[in-house]
């Protein structure tokens, strides 16, 4: 869109790289979590 001037400070590959990083973060926790509560049920 015209209207979209990304600013020199954006950068597009840091910006997904931390979205990505922070991704995989809630994922590993989200694992965790089922670790605690199914690796329990031994």
């Amino acid at each position: 869109s015209p209207q979209y001037d990304p600013s020199p400070e954006y950068e597009p590959e840091a910006g997904s790289s931390s979205f990505q990083q922070s991704s995989q973060h809630q994922i590993e926790l989200s694992q965790k979590d089922a670790d605690d509560l199914f690796g329990c049920n031994d």
